[in-house]
């Protein structure tokens, strides 16, 4: 799931997409050639008959202009062409469009993001430029004029760990900014928005145009009957995805409290809120004892003996050792 490159693009005002203006420009246009086919008959628009060309050009635009608009949701390359432009400079930039090292992985656009984490004292913070795609979070380097992929502090000595004294709020708004909160979301979508995602498919737009022309047919109830199945089925089938949702988000880990070390003391925080580097002082809850551990540790002192079977598929515990005994 590696990335290789990058491109920079700014969204563009309404009236500058190319799903917008060139169809306003081409019904004016048909509109245009009405008003003066009406003047050379000596008759007034409201009262007189279009040619059959401006009759026929009306849906044919309108037609068009759909399958324009549906486009931008079917490829991210097509709604790049139409929807925004690119640009050199990051400040400029709105969203990241991100081309995938493997031929088998979609290309991805993805918002970028500006924050600026909370001042300590007189040193001005520095702000952040990032995005996410496939869950990772890429930043700006400013000196390189590229996005990097946000690195763990995991290639540190033993000695360096051991000596840890834990997070300054400092460091506690600084990781906060690069790594985020310690949790897994599973967006769950409105069932209308769901819903709308469905009826956006190729394959059922394929369908209703279908129904449109068997609806030409004099057997049109018919065509109005399968139009009904189609709805319905659609309805189904974000019924059942909502439910999988709920299922899937019913199977995360509910956030506990854990001792963190942070500012030179001990503090109950939220497991939500840990952040790589931070010194946790984990211990057997007696009243849960099949408790997860909330984030990827590495052990400092003491012994563990750990159930890692949803990972490995192993029955058999595991016992870890600490680092401070190798």
């Amino acid at each position: 799931m590696g990335v290789k490159s990058f491109s920079l693009h700014s969204t563009l005002p309404t009236w500058q997409r190319l799903d917008a203006w060139p169809f306003v420009v081409l019904h004016l246009i048909n509109l245009a050639i009405y008003v003066w086919e009406c003047t050379l008959r000596g008759s007034t628009p409201p009262f007189c008959t279009p040619h059959l060309l401006s009759m026929v050009a009306v849906p044919v635009l309108g037609l068009l202009q759909l399958v324009v608009h549906l486009g931008t949701f079917w490829s991210v390359e097509f709604k790049v062409i139409c929807t925004m432009r690119k640009v050199a400079s990051v400040t400029a930039a709105t969203h990241v469009m991100v081309f995938p090292k493997k031929a088998t992985e979609k290309t991805g656009l993805s918002p970028l993001t500006y924050t600026v984490p909370p001042s300590h004292g007189d040193e001005e913070p520095r702000a952040v430029r990032s995005f996410e795609f496939h869950k990772r979070r890429y930043l700006w380097d400013a000196d390189k004029k590229n996005f990097n992929k946000v690195q763990l502090p995991i290639s540190n000595t033993f000695a360096f760990y051991l000596s840890s004294t834990g997070l300054s709020p400092r460091a506690v708004d600084e990781s906060l900014g690069l790594h985020g909160s310690n949790s897994f979301e599973v967006p769950l979508p409105s069932f209308l928005d769901m819903y709308k995602e469905q009826c956006r498919q190729p394959f059922f737009v394929f369908q209703i145009v279908c129904v449109c022309l068997w609806s030409m047919d004099d057997n049109w109830y018919y065509s109005l009957f399968t139009l009904a199945m189609l709805l319905l089925f659609e309805g189904t089938v974000v019924i059942s995805r909502t439910r999988n949702m709920r299922l899937l988000r019913d199977m995360m880990g509910k956030p506990t409290d854990v001792r963190v070390l942070r500012n030179g003391r001990w503090q109950m925080q939220p497991s939500t809120t840990l952040l790589p580097g931070d010194l946790v002082s984990i211990a057997r809850n007696k009243h849960d004892p099949d408790a997860v551990v909330p984030a990827d540790m590495l052990l400092l002192n003491g012994t563990v003996v750990s159930n890692e079977a949803i990972l490995t598929g192993e029955a058999t515990p595991q016992q870890k050792t600490s680092v401070s005994h190798r």
